[in-house]
């Protein structure tokens, strides 16, 4: 709603001129056009108010200046372009839905879900286990691959295997909040960059990536056109720590999206 109202009060102060001069030209020209008598007399004295100047002695009245009229209208066109984007999916939905503690499902795939992703651990330049950002690397593309499973067919299968701590605990959350609004993701065409990997310890590392993606919503059986993207990048943090000899994924955080 905020960013309806924003975009309500840009166009309260752009639109009301050339609208306001549209509605001057009906009136002008309301015979030429054919306008009925009683839409005419609506113009004139209840919708067009201001400063009237006479016509050269004819024996018509010209308004030059509109006020309650331009408000008017300005509202329906603002409401009438604001729909018919968001039902093309350029702008997001007009109302959040719902107020729910659990992730909005717009915000599925990129939300952030973390502790603090810097627990200052102990860093230990000796003995460092090269092979370690090979191992990070596919669990990230294992994370991925269960992820869009997941999200697909709204199944906890598997998330276990590569999540761990609050990440698992958050994604948990979203595949229910998905099922409670009977709603699902489909992702394609995914490319994945590895742009910085820190490795602190033989237990702990952080990497940092872009992907690209399409991403689809369905709700109720309908596709969402306020929630698609299309080859658009977006850039993640994840925390990959050694529990029990094997690798999880336990924070992310959105670096830009």
């Amino acid at each position: 709603m905020g960013n309806f109202l924003c975009w309500f009060g840009i166009g309260l102060v752009v639109l009301p001129i050339p609208i306001g001069y549209f509605w001057v030209w009906v009136y002008r020209n309301r015979r030429s056009i054919g306008l009925p008598d009683w839409f005419s007399g609506v113009l004139a004295q209840g919708i067009i108010s201001g400063h009237k100047i006479s016509s050269n002695g004819a024996d018509e009245d010209d308004y030059t200046f509109i006020i309650f009229a331009t408000i008017i209208s300005t509202f329906i066109v603002i409401v009438i372009l604001y729909l018919l984007l968001w039902f093309l999916g350029f702008v997001p939905a007009l109302l959040a839905s719902g107020t729910s503690n659990q992730p909005s499902v717009s915000s599925a795939p990129y939300a952030t879900a973390t502790t603090a992703l810097y627990v200052t651990p102990n860093t230990d330049s000796q003995n460092l286990d090269e092979n370690v950002e090979e191992t990070v690397q596919g669990l990230i593309h294992r994370w991925y691959d269960i992820k869009t499973e997941a999200d697909r067919n709204i199944s906890n299968k598997n998330l276990n295997t590569v999540l761990r701590g609050d990440f698992l605990d958050y994604q948990l959350e979203v595949i229910t909040t998905l099922r409670n609004k009977n709603c699902y993701w489909v992702f394609a065409n995914r490319r994945i960059r590895f742009d910085v990997f820190r490795l602190y310890n033989n237990n702990y590392a952080t990497i940092e990536l872009t992907v690209w993606e399409d991403a689809d919503l369905y709700c109720n059986g309908q596709h969402d056109p306020a929630s698609w993207t299309r080859y658009e990048p977006y850039s993640m943090r994840y925390v990959a720590e050694k529990i029990n000899s094997t690798w999880y994924l336990t924070g992310k955080e959105v670096i830009s999206q």
